[in-house]
């Protein structure tokens, strides 16, 4: 196993992001392609370290939300990345930055119309 010099280790890590989840109980739990490979790797990597994997009463993807609206006809692009879906969007930023990634993703959601309540702000995240 490959690590970096005076990194955390995977364990702690994801041992801190449950506890997190596990403290704050977030109704949802959002991001692209989260369903399939996120969950899952935290799925795995739980079981791996023997932690519980995170739990949300509303998983959001916006890959599966993307695909749904394209079925409708409500979205017109040609593939459903996140970065194509930026792009459509005017949003520009630097994929495969986590940070970016995830300022990305918040203005991929609203550009959807997606965030009605507005009771969190991207300000109030820290974006």
């Amino acid at each position: 196993m490959m690590t970096v010099q005076g990194a955390r280790s995977e364990m702690e890590v994801l041992r801190d992001f449950l506890e997190f989840i596990a403290i704050h109980k977030p109704d949802k739990i959002g991001g692209h392609n989260v369903k399939s490979f996120d969950m899952g790797f935290l799925r795995e990597r739980g079981a791996k370290y023997k932690f519980g994997a995170p739990e949300a009463d509303e998983i959001v993807d916006t890959l599966y939300i993307c695909r749904r609206m394209t079925k409708e006809g409500k979205l017109d692009v040609e593939n459903h990345k996140q970065v194509t879906l930026a792009a459509h969007f005017g949003i520009e930023y630097q994929a495969h930055s986590a940070l970016d990634d995830v300022k990305a993703w918040i203005e991929i959601y609203e550009a959807l119309g997606l965030n009605k309540t507005k009771e969190v702000k991207r300000s109030a995240l820290g974006f």
